[in-house]
């Protein structure tokens, strides 16, 4: 991918469509990272947000989807037609604990 000519951590919306970003919160950032588990390709990254609604698929239920946004996604090379598509937002296998913080006057 070209990761959409970003880098470091943007807003959500240089990569997904409005829907999308509504539901990762006030603040939500997107970023690429490579991982070995990945065999060297570059994955994003979504850090949620103040306020985040989006939810796994349950037992219950379906889960929200992500969509990526018109005319941001291609190959590396930028020879490609856009990328379109979405995907159904799953539990983690190996989910990270949440970590408080707390910011107030000095």
């Amino acid at each position: 991918t070209d990761q959409a000519g970003i880098l470091g951590a943007v807003d959500c919306s240089a990569v997904l469509a409005a829907a999308s970003v509504d539901l990762l919160g006030a603040g939500a950032l997107c970023s690429f990272e490579i991982t070995n588990a990945l065999e060297g390709y570059p994955h994003m990254v979504v850090t949620l947000g103040n306020g985040a609604t989006i939810l796994p698929e349950t037992a219950n239920g379906p889960g929200d989807s992500v969509v990526l946004a018109e005319n941001a996604l291609m190959n590396a090379d930028r020879t490609s037609y856009f990328a379109t598509g979405s995907v159904v937002v799953t539990v983690a296998t190996t989910a990270l604990q949440p970590t408080a913080v707390l910011d107030g006057p000095t």
